[in-house]
C-alpha cells in the first residue's frame, strides 16, 4: 500500500486535522484504520502522520482506546497483589490527588502538561515535596505498567518538575519540655497517647491502631502489627502488616508508660462497661467513646492545642516521634538499635533523618571513652 493510502490528513477547522493511518487487515480480512484528532500547523499536522506512521513500521504504534485513566488505575489497583495492603491503601491515596482533573481524560490523551499541571496545584497547596514524589512514583509506576501492556507509547509522567526541596530544621521537643508536657497533661484524656508517643517513638497512625492483645504489660513490651490508614477522605482503617511473627517490631517499654497505660486501662474497662451494646469491641487501646478508631485529624488538633496551652515550641503530633529517637541518639543510644526501634528499612534511613543528632551522639562516645579510660587507670 502507498504511503498516500496508508496515512491521510483532513482538514476539520483552523489548526485542526484529522490524521487517519491504515493498521493492516483484520482476522475477518476487513481493513483496520486509526484516528486522532490533532491541533497545530499543516507542517506540524503533517510531521505527526509521519510519526504515526513510522510507529506502524517499527511495531511500537499503539492503537488509543477509550478506556479512561480512571478505570484502567483501578484496574491497575486491583492487580497490584504482591504488595502490602497499606502500600496499597497509600497508592490508592496518592492517585487520588490526580483523579479530580484527570480521571474522566482518556488514557492515551494524558501527555505530561497535563500531569504537571496537577502537581503545580498540589504544589499551590502547600503540600510537601516528599508527597509530591510519593505521588508522581505512584502514577509513574502506573503508567510504566501501561506501556509494558502496550497501552501508551510513552510515559507522561516522564521529566517533570517538582519545587527545590526545602530541609526543614528538625523540631523536638527536649527531655524537660517533654516531662512539662506530661505533667501538664496528666488529667488530659490524650495524656496516655502523649505518654505512648513521647516514649516509644511509634508513629502516630501505629499508636492509633495498637490492641490491647499487642501489649504485654508484664514484660513491658508492645508489637507493632497494623497500622491506621486514612484514605484521604475521612475514612480510615486498620491495615494488618504482611510482616512473620518472627519479624514483628517489638518495642520496651519504660516502667512509668507501663503504669501509665494500666491506669488507662481500668478506666477504659469501666468506660465499656457503661456504654454497654453500644461499644464496637474492636480491643484497639485508644478509641472512640464507641470502640472505634479515633479520627487522626482529630488527634493532631488535640496535640497542637495541648502544646500551645503548655506554652510550648510548636511541633507537630509528628515530632513526638522524632523527639523521642533524637534524645535516645543525643544520649549515646546505639544507632543500630534506634533504628530497629524506629521501624527503620535500614540504618541508612535514620542516618539521613538524625544527622543533626550524630556530632553530639560521637561526642559523647568520646566522653564515655575517657571515662572508661580513667577507670581502667584507678584499678
Amino acid at each position: 500500500m502507498s504511503a498516500r493510502r496508508r496515512g491521510s490528513m483532513v482538514q476539520r477547522g483552523l489548526n485542526r486535522w484529522l490524521l487517519r493511518v491504515y493498521l493492516g487487515q483484520s482476522s475477518s480480512g476487513t481493513n483496520r484504520y486509526s484516528s486522532k484528532v490533532f491541533e497545530g500547523s499543516t507542517a506540524e499536522a503533517r510531521q505527526a502522520l509521519t510519526a504515526m506512521l513510522r510507529e506502524i513500521d517499527t511495531k511500537t504504534f499503539v492503537e488509543p482506546t477509550k478506556e479512561r485513566l480512571d478505570a484502567y488505575l483501578e484496574s491497575w489497583l486491583a492487580g497490584k497483589i504482591d504488595v502490602a495492603p497499606r502500600t496499597l491503601v497509600s497508592y490508592r491515596r496518592m492517585l487520588g490527588y490526580f483523579l479530580p482533573q484527570l480521571g474522566h481524560r482518556k488514557l492515551h490523551e494524558i501527555d505530561r502538561s497535563h500531569v504537571q499541571a496537577v502537581l503545580n496545584e498540589m504544589t499551590s497547596q502547600g503540600l510537601s515535596r516528599r508527597t509530591l514524589e510519593y505521588a508522581k512514583a505512584v502514577l509513574h509506576g502506573a503508567f510504566t505498567d501501561a506501556i509494558q501492556d502496550n497501552r501508551l507509547v510513552k510515559n507522561p509522567a516522564d521529566y517533570l518538575k517538582l519545587p527545590p526541596r526545602v530541609k526543614r530544621a528538625p523540631t523536638v521537643l527536649s527531655l524537660a519540655q517533654v516531662g512539662a508536657l506530661l505533667e501538664a497533661t496528666q488529667a488530659d484524656s490524650f495524656h496516655c497517647l502523649w505518654t505512648l508517643l513521647l516514649t516509644t517513638g511509634l508513629r502516630p497512625q501505629e499508636a492509633l491502631a495498637l490492641k490491647w492483645s499487642d501489649l504485654d504489660l508484664d514484660g513491658s513490651w508492645l508489637s507493632v502489627r497494623r497500622t491506621l490508614a486514612d484514605d484521604g477522605h475521612g475514612k480510615a482503617s486498620l491495615v494488618e502488616s504482611t510482616k512473620t511473627d518472627g519479624s514483628t517490631r517489638r518495642i520496651g517499654l519504660p516502667s512509668s508508660t507501663v503504669a501509665t497505660l494500666r491506669v488507662y486501662k481500668a478506666r477504659q474497662s469501666a468506660e465499656i462497661l457503661k456504654a454497654g451494646t453500644r461499644y464496637a469491641r474492636l480491643d484497639l487501646v485508644f478509641s472512640s467513646s464507641v470502640g472505634t478508631p479515633l479520627d487522626h485529624n482529630l488527634v493532631r488538633r488535640a496535640w497542637k492545642a495541648t502544646i500551645k496551652k503548655a506554652g510550648l515550641p510548636a511541633v507537630r503530633l509528628y515530632d513526638a516521634r522524632h523527639s523521642h529517637l533524637t534524645a535516645l541518639l543525643a544520649n549515646g543510644a546505639d544507632i543500630a538499635w534506634v533504628a530497629a526501634r524506629a521501624g527503620h528499612a535500614d540504618i541508612k534511613m535514620t542516618q539521613m533523618f538524625y544527622a543533626h543528632v550524630m556530632p553530639e551522639t560521637h561526642r559523647s562516645m568520646g566522653e564515655m571513652t575517657e571515662r572508661l579510660m580513667q577507670n581502667a587507670r584507678k584499678s
